[in-house]
This record gives C-alpha cells, sequence and structure tokens, in this order.
C-alpha cells in the first residue's frame, strides 16, 4: 500500500514550487545586481580621475598622484561592493536550507499526525527520524551527501566558526577557497561579510537547489 498520500503529494509540488520561486529571485534579481562590478569600478576611476584633473592647477605636468588616487578609488567600491555580493550569495545560500528546514516540518507533521514518531525539535531531524519509522533512510538517498553539505554551510554562515565550519572545511575545502582581485597588488579581506571565510558561489547555489530538488523525488520514490 503506498504511503505517498495526495496531500503528501500535494505537499512535495508545493514545496518543488517554493524552492524554484526561491531560485527565480536569486538568479534573477540578486545575481544581476552585482552584475560586471569590474566595469563599474573602471567607470568610477574614469569619473574621478576626471574631477581630480580639473580641480587640480596641472602646474608640474605629472598626473600620477591623481592616477593613483583614482585607481584606489575604483579598487575601494570593487572590494566593498564585492564583499556585499558575498556576504549576499552566502545568506541566499543559507536562506535555502532555511526554506527547505520549513517544508521539513510541514512534512513531519502531514507524515506523523499524532506527535508520536519524533522528539526531536528541528525539523530536518525530525522528518528524518519520522521517516526511518517508515522504513526510509534518507542516509541512503543520492541527494544526502550535498544536503549534508547545504546544511554545513547554513550553519556556519548562521553560526560563524566552530564544529560544522570544522566540518565543512574537512569535506569540501574548496568552498573557503581565496579568489584573485582583478587588481594588482591589492588584497581581498580576509573574511566576507557573513559566512566565516565561506565564497559560495551561482555554481553552488545551483548545486544545492538541484540537490533538495532530487531529494523530493528519492522522497516520493520511497513512500510511493
Amino acid at each position: 500500500m503506498s504511503r505517498f498520500t495526495p496531500q503528501l503529494g500535494w505537499l512535495v509540488t508545493r514545496h518543488i514550487q517554493e524552492l524554484n520561486i526561491y531560485a527565480q529571485v536569486f538568479h534573477n534579481r540578486i545575481v544581476n545586481a552585482f552584475d560586471d562590478l569590474i566595469t563599474e569600478a573602471d567607470q568610477i576611476e574614469k569619473e574621478e580621475y576626471s574631477r581630480l584633473s580639473t580641480i587640480s592647477s596641472g602646474d608640474s605636468g605629472d598626473d600620477s598622484d591623481e592616477c593613483e588616487r583614482a585607481y584606489f578609488k575604483g579598487v575601494d567600491f570593487y572590494i566593498a561592493t564585492d564583499a556585499v555580493r558575498q556576504g549576499t550569495f552566502n545568506l541566499m545560500v543559507a536562506g535555502l536550507f532555511h526554506l527547505f528546514e520549513q517544508q521539513a516540518g510541514a512534512l513531519a507533521r502531514e507524515l506523523d499526525r499524532k506527535g508520536e514518531l519524533s522528539s526531536s525539535e528541528y525539523p530536518w531531524a525530525k522528518l528524518q527520524e519520522i521517516l526511518r519509522h517508515k522504513k526510509v533512510d534518507v542516509r541512503l538517498f543520492k541527494s544526502h551527501l550535498l544536503l549534508d553539505e547545504l546544511r554545513l554551510a547554513a550553519n556556519v554562515i548562521k553560526h560563524g566558526d566552530g564544529k560544522s565550519s570544522n566540518e565543512l572545511r574537512s569535506r569540501n575545502p574548496d568552498l573557503f577557497e581565496e579568489i584573485n582581485l582583478p587588481f594588482a597588488g591589492v588584497l581581498l579581506p580576509l573574511r566576507p561579510l557573513v559566512g566565516e571565510g565561506l565564497r559560495l558561489t551561482v555554481h553552488h547555489f545551483k548545486n544545492y537547489h538541484a540537490c533538495l530538488e532530487g531529494f523530493y523525488q528519492e522522497l516520493t520514490e520511497s513512500l510511493s
């Protein structure tokens, strides 16, 4: 007998739609807001150089000071805005898992209406425990490893250094890899605004989103 009831099917469909809308907002609104920062930085440099040249006496014929000041005006803009971009990307990934946790809570309530199968206060842990009572072990799902990486990333973004940060570094150190700035002799700040060194990208977001969709497909098959 199938354990995949019409109500459960409705919830899964609804949850996938919510994830897709969230992903659309990220890709179409958040990512686009930070497109081509280097062009913006170049424009700020040119405008600052023009301003400085206008107010400079120019008697010496040496504009190296104006060039340097204008250059670093553009650099400062890029670094500050890129830090906001990185922090925003990290927060959107954390939000993706937070949305999934809310969905897990709804699934847990539907699968255990009497509230007898789990004592956990965490929605994702509660859902896993309830599913184990129903002979479904999500640790065997193909999506599990990446989903758990998303959980750890969300913990790092929300809570900073600690157990989750150490575990995530050991699993996937590339997530903390420093990037090279497009400016000679300029170093990036040690940490982005949010995430304790995490440098999550659009590519990571896409993978995590696909992983959650994969989880729902595997869950549907396991309960059918």
